[in-house]
């Protein structure tokens, strides 16, 4: 019972943190920043844990790596004035 409550508290604080994140910043800042939480996730299995990363994980990561570098370096739009 005590692992449930642990991972009941930290999903709860994730879902809470990204929240509170959206309220203070533009969504297209944020959600690039969520994305890179699968790279991160199979950095740490390989660290922590000595998982394999395949070819089909790495490229995966690399595609969400430069879709947020891509994203987070694209101007704004001008809104036409009337």
């Amino acid at each position: 019972w005590p692992w449930i409550v642990v991972i009941a508290f930290t999903g709860m604080s994730s879902h809470f943190c990204l929240a509170r994140a959206l309220a203070y910043a533009d969504a297209t800042i944020i959600s690039p920043m969520d994305f890179l939480r699968v790279p991160l996730s199979a950095l740490v299995g390989w660290l922590l844990y000595h998982e394999q990363i395949d070819v089909f994980t790495a490229g995966g990561a690399m595609l969400i790596l430069l879709g947020n570098l891509l994203n987070l370096q694209r101007k704004t739009p001008r809104v036409a004035e009337a």
